[in-house]
């Protein structure tokens, strides 16, 4: 009985920040500021920064996926790898890089006179495409080399050519793969706020935190309202269009297990289309951050810069731990009891991340507004609520690296437990807890790095006393001159973030 109700209240709390959106409003007033947000350049810039980021995405994500999939060629290994670490680089970080590279006096323009402007929508759809890609490209690929042979053989007997193969049996089999990384994606986007902001643009997201004021946070209610039923739309159009759709893998040889060996100039050219994504969103603004901030480390590196670093990494290590600790209450509760509305709530529980962390910021703020007016202290900008925001907002992140370990485990392990007198808490912590050991460490590293590198969450949440790599980036690039000392904040951001990705890389190769 304790377990349950603690899940209901556990539930509760997940979901709590997008119920007092809807509490104390006036329907009537809100229809109306919803039609004027949707009418207002912002929504519609929005829309626009979605739809070109996506487009740009897919053209970095789905060739290179496919031939990493598919094909065996020089370098394939280490780029599918590769293709994964621009996730370690925040996108306000890739937005004043390439500003500084391709602006007016930057680095082009030093060497050759020549110099674009890129702060529009465009120069930001080509940043946030190469920053936000690998999603579309994990998931693709995944996809792609579950494929089976059968169906692109039966289609080459057809007489269909590469071309008509591809974009008759592989895109479409592959097409919720691909939505799903698109929707990934686009919240992404729609969360940005540093590469929005630096570029001069309005989104959502840059509107919601230029009006957020603890003392009247209707502004930013109307507007997350107004966001999450945008969002809403999306998602029903979504299942409008997969409703009757249902996509079988077959049983035959996948095209993961049996890749075509390229030579010749076959190869090199896959090896080059695979590696030009990773030179643009990683080797060449790593490199050029190196440039700018090596001369500059030991200067900025003094007693205020190691506590932002401190209070970086104890803000993201309280978050991750709380997450994990949530995640696994609940994956093993949904597992050890197996009831069907346990599978219900279990659908709510990854909510936070789903959605832009904005917008859930919205709805911590009037939930902390409210327990401040309550108790008589201030809860609004404290770090313990920052880390509370950060657990609502990754615990999907943890949630499903656990819950997919439990998945995998073999009937016949519990119930050889059970058969020798073990109860259900002992077999958990001698069998099940042991055999989910590197699931626990994969969910811990990845709220970790997500934490390190999330801004709007952390704008949301900052107050003067308690700053962290991420606002000092951002601050730093945005001021006058001071370009160049942001990327020594950046480059640790992008070495801590490193780090763990490579090393579950390694362990999942």
């Amino acid at each position: 009985m304790v377990l349950r109700a603690s899940t209901i209240i556990i539930t509760v709390f997940l979901i709590s920040p997008f119920l007092f959106l809807f509490v104390d409003i006036d329907w009537p007033f809100i229809i109306s500021i919803i039609k004027k947000h949707w009418q207002s350049d912002f929504h519609w810039t929005s829309l626009k920064l979605m739809a070109l980021v996506s487009i740009l995405s897919l053209f970095w994500a789905i060739i290179p996926a496919w031939l990493i999939a598919s094909k065996d060629f020089f370098g394939r290994s280490i780029l599918s790898v590769l293709h994964l670490m621009p996730l370690c680089i925040p996108a306000y970080i890739l937005a004043y890089v390439y500003d500084g590279v391709l602006g007016a006096y930057g680095t082009l323009m030093s060497y050759t006179g020549v110099y674009f402007d890129i702060k529009n929508i465009w120069g930001l759809t080509f940043v946030l495409s190469l920053a936000l890609y690998p999603y579309v490209f994990l998931l693709t690929k995944i996809s792609f080399s579950r494929q089976s042979y059968d169906l692109i053989n039966a289609a080459r007997s057809l007489r269909q050519n590469r071309i008509q193969r591809f974009a008759k049996v592989i895109i479409p089999l592959s097409l919720p793969a691909i939505i799903g990384g698109l929707f990934l994606l686009n919240m992404e986007v729609l969360n940005n706020f540093g590469a929005v902001s630096f570029y001069g643009l309005k989104t959502y997201t840059t509107e919601i935190i230029r009006l957020w004021n603890p003392m009247d946070l209707s502004p930013v209610k109307y507007l997350g309202i107004s966001l999450l039923l945008l969002l809403m739309l999306f998602l029903i159009l979504d299942y409008i269009y997969f409703r009757n759709k249902e996509v079988y893998e077959s049983s035959g040889a996948n095209v993961g297990y049996d890749r075509n060996k390229l030579s010749g100039y076959k190869n090199w050219l896959a090896f080059f289309v695979c590696l030009l994504p990773v030179l643009f969103a990683l080797v060449l603004p790593v490199c050029q951050l190196l440039i700018w901030g090596v001369p500059l480390f030991i200067e900025q590196l003094d007693s205020g810069f190691l506590e932002l670093i401190i209070n970086t990494l104890a803000v993201a290590l309280l978050a991750c731990f709380v997450c994990v600790l949530l995640s696994l209450f609940l994956s093993s509760i949904k597992h050890m009891l197996k009831e069907p509305w346990i599978d219900k709530f279990s659908r709510l529980w990854g909510l936070g991340y789903t959605v832009p962390g904005v917008l859930l910021g919205v709805g911590i703020l009037l939930i902390a507004s409210d327990l401040s007016k309550l108790l008589g202290i201030g809860l609004s900008l404290s770090v313990f609520t920052l880390a509370a925001a950060y657990t609502l907002r990754f615990n999907a992140v943890s949630y499903n690296a656990l819950d997919s370990a439990f998945k995998k485990f073999p009937l016949n392990i519990r119930e050889a437990s059970y058969n020798l007198g073990k109860n259900k808490h002992h077999t958990w912590l001698k069998v099940d807890l042991p055999l989910i050991r590197p699931s626990l460490i994969a969910a811990l590293i990845l709220v970790f790095v997500e934490i390190i590198k999330e801004l709007p969450l952390t704008m949301l949440f900052h107050h003067f006393n308690f700053e962290t790599l991420a606002i000092r980036a951002y601050i730093l690039m945005e001021t006058d001159g001071a370009i160049y000392e942001a990327s020594v904040p950046s480059l640790i951001i992008i070495f801590i973030s490193f780090i763990p990705i490579w090393y579950l890389n390694s362990k999942s190769q």
